[in-house]
């Protein structure tokens, strides 16, 4: 009889305190496969578990709950099928991935553990190189997964301590302010603002993006030289975007019909068309044939990851190729996935899902990246890529572009003076009064570094951007923050810098940031709480 036991494989303690490396369970009671497979998530940094059965591999699951389960499915006793069924009908356990190692190769058995449950499936023998990629994209989605539920926590947590808002509201019916208790009418915004610790973010929604911001609207897909599926009307702008490439019509036929339900299709029948249509559309993933006439799939793959724009959308691999060494030059050249023909629908329909559900999760997490974790609003590395959009953007355009540089004044003396805390709450309250000071949804203000503030102010010439620049030093003035050392009134004030270039002439935004940082020194120099253009 071969052994009931789970072995921890790893010189860590099981669950270490910082940084944990990822533990995969594996389940198979052949001591060789073990033993391969342990070997292999040694190079991955992975702590390994094995377990010989299925009721071993159960309590291992529940206790140590790891990241990834690799479970075999025939096995004596309880097989993996089995195995899989409980492990889904624990609450405890229901969310670990589970890839299945098998060697029945039939499309029902296969379909038949994707609908149980499980997260992906390898056939006996592996490939080395196919195991560990699978590995790697299901230990990236729970990594993602993670992070998401914990920053949903996060959300909730906040949300209840947000004051509510309550009682009946007069607004206008036709420019939608609200009257407050004074009798005054004021901006929505300004009026949550002021009664809830609600804050905001600003972007353009679909209808308003081609009045305020045309270079911003979603170019319709054109068709050159493609088969393009139908979709049911309606729904597209909300689904995922895939970009299926093949010369195939009736491989193109067969997945446009299973996939048009789930998701926003684009098609191409040649490499030139598909690198067009991926730089222009950012589709969410790419189903890329490997055998094409003219430029094959494995150039066209190379020449997207070598693109800026889109290297980073996933392209899975649909080949008849099922040779080893096609299989690792497809990863080696940047592809997330393999899927050889003929192929079975259901099984691209899971693994598109499993790739798009990752890209959702990376992309969230690629968001929360631009934002600042004190103040809520745009960090730099967003106002960066702002500004390089907005300056080529007025290049094109030959239309003004401003920059107001801003400085919170005797900063380090209101901490020193107050206390840490006391400083972190101003700079939350002074980012929220500089973006309810802007006036356009294509403005944008962002925290530059420690106390200093940036407003980016696209089609906006000299005067006008002053006029936003003394608006926003007002409405901080008006905040009327003590400061017992601020050299300008016993109040928090703002030191504003103006920059402003015709983008008819050329020039380099970062010429353009310096230009407001010696604006900004000449406000300090005379003075402080003032503008300087």
């Amino acid at each position: 009889m071969k052994g009931e036991g789970t072995r921890m494989h790893s010189e860590r303690p099981p669950f270490p305190s910082e940084n944990p490396s990822p533990l995969v369970l594996v389940v198979d009671d052949a001591p060789d496969h073990v033993r391969t497979v342990t070997t292999l998530l040694a190079g991955e940094a992975c702590r390994v578990a094995t377990s010989s059965s299925g009721p071993a591999a159960l309590a291992a699951a529940a206790r140590e709950l790891p990241d990834l389960i690799l479970l075999d499915v025939m096995m004596e006793g309880m097989d993996g099928m089995e195995v899989l069924g409980k492990l889904k009908a624990d609450p405890e356990t229901r969310d670990i991935p589970v890839i299945l190692l098998t060697a029945r190769t039939g499309v029902g058995d296969t379909v038949s553990g994707l609908e149980a449950g499980a997260a992906d499936y390898v056939s006996k023998p592996f490939h080395s190189e196919e195991l560990l990629a699978r590995v790697r994209t299901q230990l990236a989605f729970k990594r993602s997964r993670d992070s998401e539920r914990a920053l949903i926590a996060q959300l909730r947590g906040a949300l209840a301590d947000v004051k509510q808002l309550s009682g009946l509201i007069p607004i206008c019916a036709h420019c939608k302010k609200i009257r407050n208790d004074e009798g005054f009418w004021q901006q929505v915004e300004e009026y949550i603002s002021r009664r809830s610790e609600a804050q905001f973010s600003h972007g353009l929604c679909p209808e308003c993006i081609p009045t305020f911001f045309a270079d911003m609207a979603e170019v319709p897909p054109q068709r050159p030289e493609a088969f393009t599926g139908s979709s049911q009307e309606g729904e597209e702008a909300w689904l995922p975007r895939v970009l299926l490439v093949d010369d195939s019509v009736s491989n193109l036929r067969t997945l446009t019909q299973g996939l048009r339900h789930e998701c926003k299709l684009l098609v191409a029948n040649r490499g030139e068309v598909a690198l067009e249509l991926a730089e222009r559309e950012q589709p969410d993933l790419i189903l890329l044939d490997v055998v094409m006439e003219g430029m094959d799939g494995h150039e066209t793959c190379r020449r997207l990851k070598a693109h800026p724009r889109t290297r980073g959308i996933p392209v899975i691999f649909i080949t008849g190729k099922r040779e080893e060494v096609d299989e690792i030059r497809g990863f080696e050249l940047g592809a997330v996935d393999y899927i050889t023909k003929p192929f079975s629908l259901p099984l691209v329909q899971q693994r598109i899902r499993t790739q798009l559900e990752l890209k959702r999760y990376r992309d969230q997490l690629e968001r929360q990246a631009l934002l600042d974790g004190l103040t809520g609003i745009p960090n730099r590395r967003r106002f960066q890529e702002f500004l390089d959009y907005v300056g080529g953007l007025a290049v094109r355009q030959g239309a003004p572009l401003s920059v107001i540089l801003l400085d919170v004044d005797q900063f380090k003396a209101y901490n020193d003076h107050y206390g840490h805390p006391a400083g972190d709450e101003v700079l939350r309250r002074v980012a929220r009064a500089l973006v309810l000071t802007k006036r356009r949804t294509t403005d944008l203000v962002a925290r530059y570094g420690g106390e200093e503030f940036v407003a980016v102010l696209p089609d906006t010439d000299a005067e006008g951007a002053g006029l936003v620049a003394e608006a926003m030093r007002a409405s901080v003035e008006a905040l009327a923050i003590p400061h017992a050392h601020s050299g300008t009134g016993g109040r928090l004030t703002l030191s504003l810098g103006v920059a402003t270039w015709q983008g008819a002439m050329g020039g380099d935004p970062l010429t353009l940031l310096k230009a407001a940082d010696q604006a900004l020194y000449r406000a300090k120099q005379g003075g402080r709480n003032r503008v300087s253009v």
